[in-house]
């Protein structure tokens, strides 16, 4: 591949460390790896869901019990900065300078390089997995 053509190019990349073995240095290889291979120019994009930040009890319909007011009551509020429970990887592209996540706290993506303001965007919260997501661009 000339370098033409990787300059631009977006790779969404759904990884797991341990599945890979051993890799000296880490998540940090693996996003340097990714970084390469996009180019200078190109755009990272990785899941950076957070199940955490989600109704325990999404059945419970009426008048909650203490339990599940108290249950309900920890789960973390939605901050962009919020790690991800995606692993390694995806958490060493969140805390790259200049990465942008988007909206969606159950289904955000996190984004880093020239596309990373265009991908991210428009991912709207009632849509977080439309035709209009990075899941399907």
């Amino acid at each position: 591949m000339d370098n033409e053509t990787r300059e631009s190019r977006t790779a969404m990349t759904h990884s797991s460390l341990s599945s890979l073995g051993t890799v000296d240095g880490g998540a940090a290889t693996v996003m340097d790896s990714l970084r390469t291979a996009v180019g200078a120019e190109g755009t990272i994009v990785v899941p950076a869901f957070t199940r955490d930040v989600a109704d325990p009890y999404p059945l419970s319909v009426g008048v909650p019990s203490n339990d599940v007011r108290s249950s309900r009551d920890a789960v973390p509020l939605w901050q962009q900065e919020l790690s991800s429970n995606m692993g390694a990887i995806p958490e060493a592209v969140r805390a790259l300078p200049g990465s942008i996540r988007s909206q969606p706290p159950q289904a955000s993506v996190v984004a880093v390089g020239a596309q990373a303001s265009f991908i991210t965007e428009e991912h709207r919260l009632g849509f977080a997995t439309s035709p209009d997501s990075p899941f399907h661009a």
